[in-house]
């Protein structure tokens, strides 16, 4: 990072994971008054400015940068049937996509998150049919109320095993991550480490474009609905008919439509395909027929569905624990150089952020747009104490 004289001493360059260390920063390393300023509250303001960008560059470097990637007990043997050079190098050059279903997030006995949901507002204006995983007639907008409510806010505490989790997948550069599930979890991960991406999801009747998923510009995709942003998803037959008969534009954009069919790889994590709706979303999916596809979950898949994905969409279901496989997943790609630490993402970025928000303020004149910065030093506060 440059900055109008700071002293050279004070910024130190290592190696591996953490390629940054700041130290000893003080306001005159980011010198953003021009001697130029006549209005002495500007003058003042600025200095502030100054202060408050020199502490928060030192905070960056108190940043916990311990990763979570746990290596013991790992066999490959477990996973005999993963080619992973071919995975790996897919990932690598963007042509692998992930999808994540409801079932990662579990309670500590393993069971869904969302079944319990569901079944706890399940009443007789609201049932829930738990053989088929859809309420009965009539009751959406009172679900999409108790939904918002509860996606919102107290699913993300409940969600405990996922957010271990779902930051490992994190650190993988997929170009396109396409979530099965009601909450926002990894768009979340993606926003607390500062990570560029585009948060996308389906909403009836409102076809949407996007910007090609890359591993620069990843989109994170949620294909039923993101109940957290509107308590809105697929919750009963009705709907899920009115999706399958959608026009295809509207169920997925076309930017998103055309990575999917172009790449040669997927990865199915916590998906139910012993759920008929689930099989029957694939279809809209249209996945690339040569492609090398895997899925993990933590249930047992009948052996009539495993046999009917392989033979229809060439998913290979492997019957191991995906913990194992996201962890030995992780190691494959750092020992490959294709790796992106999150805690790694944030400080850079936000470097990035400091040094356009100093410049900014070196060329304005007015209290307000100073004022502005002042809230965006102030955003970028609470976020790097959120990783402290």
């Amino acid at each position: 990072m440059q900055t109008d004289n700071m002293n050279t001493n004070n910024k130190i360059h290592t190696f591996g994971d953490n390629n940054i260390q700041l130290q000893n920063i003080t306001a005159r390393d980011i010198n953003i008054i021009t001697g130029q300023e006549t209005n002495t509250e500007i003058k003042n303001e600025k200095t502030e400015i100054a202060n408050q960008l020199a502490d928060l560059l030192k905070s960056l470097d108190t940043i916990n940068k311990e990763e979570n990637l746990q290596s013991e007990n790992l066999s490959e043997d477990d996973f005999d049937d993963v080619a992973w050079d071919d995975l790996i190098e897919a990932i690598e050059i963007g042509k692998c996509i992930l999808f994540v279903g409801q079932d990662i997030s579990v309670d500590e006995e393993g069971n869904s998150l969302h079944e319990k949901f569901f079944k706890s507002i399940s009443r007789r204006k609201i049932e829930y049919n738990n053989n088929d995983g859809f309420f009965m007639p009539g009751s959406d907008r009172q679900i999409e109320t108790k939904a918002l409510s509860y996606y919102a806010k107290k699913f993300q505490k409940e969600n405990t095993l996922a957010n271990k989790l779902l930051p490992k997948l994190a650190q993988i550069p997929f170009s396109l991550i396409v979530s099965v599930s009601p909450d926002d979890t990894m768009h979340r991960i993606f926003e607390k480490y500062n990570k560029k991406h585009e948060f996308v999801f389906y909403e009836p009747d409102n076809k949407q474009e996007t910007a090609e998923p890359t591993i620069e510009n990843p989109i994170i995709f949620n294909l039923l609905g993101n109940a957290a942003a509107d308590g809105k998803y697929i919750y009963t037959h009705e709907q899920f008919y009115k999706y399958v008969n959608e026009n295809q534009e509207v169920k997925i954009p076309i930017e998103i439509e055309s990575k999917i069919t172009d790449v040669s790889n997927y990865i199915f994590i916590g998906i139910d395909f012993n759920r008929w709706y689930n099989r029957l979303l694939l279809f809209t999916l249209n996945l690339y027929e040569d492609s090398e596809a895997y899925s993990f979950t933590a249930k047992q898949i009948e052996d009539f569905t495993q046999n009917f994905i392989n033979k229809q969409f060439n998913i290979l279901n492997i019957e191991n624990n995906y913990t194992d496989f996201v962890n030995l997943l992780g190691h494959k790609c750092k020992e490959a150089n294709v790796y992106q630490p999150l805690v790694d993402t944030f400080i850079d970025n936000t470097i990035k952020e400091i040094t356009a928000i100093k410049d900014k303020a070196r060329k304005s004149d007015s209290l307000v747009e100073l004022s502005e910065i002042k809230n965006q030093i102030s955003n970028i506060y609470q976020k790097t104490n959120k990783l402290q």
